[in-house]
């Protein structure tokens, strides 16, 4: 997971368009707890008709795509018209369960880097 120190927010990690994909998805989940997710065609039309975000239906596969490998979202795949496809849904119940594994994958990722400067660091921000 690359962070851009120089954003905020879901910015620090996703692409801006990346960002409305994702909010949308858990919004959706958290208006309906039954929420099936999203195909890409629908991801797609949602940034075409709602926001300013003019992308290609393939950066949305792959948007979708690498967060699920990323472990944000999960999918799966359906057969109908035109084949296999995926339908993606948000993999944590709200946002905040996403923003703790977000921050603890990060987080994990520093320790195994700098052990030695994540625990130097850690006492001081305690």
């Amino acid at each position: 997971m690359k962070y851009d120190t120089s954003e905020t927010g879901w910015e620090t990690i996703l692409k801006d368009y990346q960002t409305a994909l994702l909010k949308k998805l858990m919004q959706n989940l958290s208006e309906d707890p039954e929420f099936p997710g999203w195909g890409s065609a629908a991801g797609h039309k949602y940034l075409l008709q709602e926001t300013e975000y003019g992308v290609s239906r393939a950066s949305v596969i792959f948007c979708l795509n690498d967060m699920e490998a990323r472990g944000m979202l999960t999918s799966v795949e359906r057969t109908g018209k035109g084949g296999h496809h995926k339908i993606w849904s948000p993999a944590f119940k709200d946002e905040a369960a996403l923003e703790n594994y977000v921050v603890a994958n990060l987080l994990q990722r520093i320790h195994d880097t700098w052990p030695r400067a994540y625990g130097e660091v850690v006492k001081v921000v305690q």
